[in-house]
C-alpha cells in the first residue's frame, strides 16, 4: 500500500514505540488482551426434577461471536436468562471483566436483546432508542430534535438507514432487531446477548443481520447468541 512520507514516519514513529515497551508492559498488554470479557464457570440450573442446564463452563473475549449450540429444549434460553438475572443459577459463579458479575445492577455495559425485543411498537424508532438513553429537555419540553439526533447516532453504529421518525410497527423483523441492537449500543454496551435472533426470519435477512453483526465484531463489541 502506497503512503505518503508523513505516513510512513507515522508507521516508524509507531513501530519505535512498540519496540520500546518493556516485558513487563508487553505481558500485561498480553494477558488483558488474552482475558475473558464474560466468563462462567460451572452454570447449572434445574426446574423441579428437570436439569435444564448442568455445570456450563463459557469464556467470552474481546470482539468474539460466541453461538449457543443445541436442540429445542437444550438449555440456550436458560444460559441467556441467567446472564440476565431473569433465573437463579443453583451452583456456578459468573464474571465480568474479572470481576464478579450482578446481573442485577445497571452498569456493566452488558445488553440482552430477548426474542421479543423489548421494542414499543406504537412508539417511533427514535422513541424507543431515547427510552434507554433518556430523552433531552429544553424549558421542561422534549427536545424532538435532538430526539432523533440522538437515535442517529445510534443508528449510525450498525451502518444501517432506518428513519427515527418511523414507527416500529412499520418495520421488519430484522429492522426491529437493528434498533434493538442500535438501542443496547447506544448506551455503551460492549457486551451483547442475543436470544435467537434469527428466529423467523427468512434467510436473505438473516444474512442483512450476520453482515452487522460481524461488523460490530470487527470494531470490539462481544456477542452471544
Amino acid at each position: 500500500m502506497r503512503t505518503n512520507d508523513g505516513g510512513r514516519h507515522k508507521s516508524r514513529a509507531f513501530e519505535e514505540t512498540a519496540l520500546s515497551l518493556s516485558p513487563a508492559t508487553r505481558a500485561a498488554i498480553d494477558a488483558f488482551s488474552a482475558s475473558p470479557v464474560l466468563s462462567l464457570r460451572g452454570m447449572t440450573k434445574a426446574f423441579g426434577g428437570t436439569l435444564a442446564v448442568a455445570d456450563v463452563d463459557l469464556d467470552l473475549h474481546r470482539g468474539e461471536i460466541l453461538a449457543l449450540l443445541g436442540q429445542n429444549g437444550a438449555g440456550k434460553s436458560t444460559i441467556i436468562k441467567m446472564l440476565a438475572g431473569v433465573y437463579q443459577p443453583d451452583a456456578g459463579r459468573m464474571e465480568l471483566d474479572g470481576a464478579p458479575y450482578d446481573p442485577h445492577t445497571n452498569e456493566h455495559g452488558i445488553a440482552f436483546i430477548h426474542q421479543d425485543l423489548g421494542l414499543f411498537e406504537w412508539m417511533t424508532v427514535g422513541e424507543n432508542i431515547a427510552l434507554a438513553q433518556g430523552y433531552r429537555r429544553r424549558r421542561g419540553l422534549i427536545d424532538w430534535r435532538q430526539v432523533e439526533e440522538t437515535a442517529r447516532r445510534s443508528l449510525s453504529l450498525i451502518a444501517h438507514d432506518i428513519d427515527p421518525r418511523l414507527r416500529v410497527s412499520d418495520l421488519t423483523r430484522t429492522e426491529k432487531s437493528l434498533v434493538a441492537i442500535a438501542r443496547a449500543l447506544g448506551v455503551d454496551a460492549r457486551v451483547l446477548v442475543l436470544d435467537e435472533p434469527t428466529a423467523s426470519l427468512p434467510q436473505d435477512e438473516v444474512a442483512l443481520l450476520f453482515r452487522v453483526l460481524r461488523s460490530l465484531k470487527a470494531s470490539g463489541v462481544s456477542m452471544i447468541y
